[in-house]
């Protein structure tokens, strides 16, 4: 049981990593800097896991 939850786990964070690039062009396409848009992504990160 413990080995599925580590898969599952391992691809819903490669699936967050993957939405990476779309937060950053939609954050600089907002005017925010490099630092608010990391935040905000571990936050999200942070709630999903």
């Amino acid at each position: 049981m413990n080995f599925n939850k580590g898969i599952l786990l391992v691809l819903v964070g490669a699936g967050c990593f993957g939405f990476t690039p779309v937060f950053a062009k939609l954050g600089f396409s907002y005017g925010f800097s490099l630092g608010q848009i990391t935040i905000v992504q571990m936050l999200i990160s942070f709630l999903l896991l």
